[in-house]
């Protein structure tokens, strides 16, 4: 991270006593996230319903509910690292968690359709039989 430009965006999680420190690296703009209450991208109030994490999302911006639709809390820091690269690019707390609240996860292909669970492509197997699709390279949306 000290190799990065003064111009570059130090995005930095906080979850280990290694990263945390890594903001004092860089001489440029850092942002950093976690669910401590010193990050400037954080988790709040954090809860699973029906296998999914429900947390509040907070920004310097504001505050924000934001509704996963991944299975398990393990996703919020993986949602935590997204939303703090959309506030470095501009994007509003709503548009942040709007996005991260959509039904479909493009990322993995996968969409929630007629059915509480889905696949990711992680698993070697599904968890659901049925009630998911897979979105083509072209965006459009074809059942399989």
């Amino acid at each position: 991270i000290s190799e990065l430009s003064p111009e570059a965006i130090a995005i930095c999680g906080t979850y280990d006593e290694y990263t945390a420190k890594m903001p004092a690296l860089h001489s440029g703009k850092t942002f950093t996230f976690g669910e401590n209450h010193s990050d400037d991208i954080r988790a709040s109030d954090i809860e699973l319903r029906e296998g999914f994490a429900h947390f509040d999302l907070v920004t310097p911006d504001g505050r924000n509910t934001v509704a996963l639709r991944l299975i398990g809390t393990h996703q919020v820091s993986n949602a935590l690292a997204a939303a703090a690269i959309a506030h470095a690019l501009g994007l509003t707390n709503d548009q942040i968690a709007a996005g991260l609240s959509t039904e479909c996860s493009r990322h993995s292909g996968m969409c929630r359709h007629r059915s509480r669970l889905f696949r990711q492509r992680r698993f070697s197997g599904p968890i659901a039989r049925r009630g998911w699709r897979r979105h083509s390279r072209r965006g459009r949306r074809r059942s399989r």
